[in-house]
């Protein structure tokens, strides 16, 4: 099995269904102690901005909110790169390929994860720093490194923009050299990046 490392996306599915359940590979993969950073980490982001964010078990803040509505990570996102990868098309069943995406609420997403429609970008404010900086201060990336290891991929596909990277840094660490195996594409923000990003993602989903 390898690994595809994907950025959450700006565009998003709405809808989905009121029932939460844990993510299982989350769970699976990481420590105790690291899963609960992880929690952590969400709901201190959540009350650290002054954007309107969900609450509830999925960000690590048990409540009421009403109407909440949950879809697999993989359905929610709909960007360019989701779209032009056949995304909800071809990763349902998957068994040769893992998503894991990097989000700037989420922190880090096993790509069949329960979550909301949320409006964050690693650009946003948090606490006075970029989003990603944000997360560079949780070690998100020590516990990325900690789920790849978890799973001994083939191969981790990094796909990551330069600012997701960045809150992983320092990416990749020592451990993941022989792994990671980082794209890179000219004007990564434009929309021709983000279309070759997506026919990386759907290359790698019919492998």
């Amino acid at each position: 099995m390898d690994l595809v490392l994907l950025a959450c996306s700006n565009r998003k599915q709405s809808g989905g269904v009121p029932d939460y359940t844990p993510s299982k590979p989350l769970d699976q993969a990481l420590s105790p102690e690291s899963f609960e950073k992880l929690m952590y980490a969400r709901a201190e982001l959540v009350r650290s901005t002054n954007k309107r964010l969900p609450i509830g078990p999925d960000v690590g803040i048990p409540g009421i909110q009403a109407p909440v509505e949950y879809l697999p990570a993989y359905q929610r996102y709909t960007g360019i790169v989701y779209e032009r990868g056949r995304v909800q098309d071809l990763y349902s069943g998957q068994s040769l390929i893992r998503l894991v995406i990097i989000s700037a609420l989420y922190g880090l997403l096993d790509g069949d994860d329960l979550i909301q429609k949320y409006d964050l970008t690693m650009d946003d404010k948090i606490s006075g720093q970029c989003a990603n900086t944000w997360w560079k201060c949780h070690s998100l990336g020590k516990i990325v490194e900690e789920y790849i290891q978890f799973y001994n991929p083939g191969s981790v596909h990094d796909l990551l923009p330069l600012k997701y990277r960045k809150a992983l840094s320092p990416w990749p660490p020592p451990s993941l050299y022989d792994l990671v195996i980082p794209y890179s594409y000219p004007s990564e923000g434009m929309r021709e990046a983000l279309n070759r990003r997506g026919e990386d993602v759907e290359r790698l989903l019919l492998s």
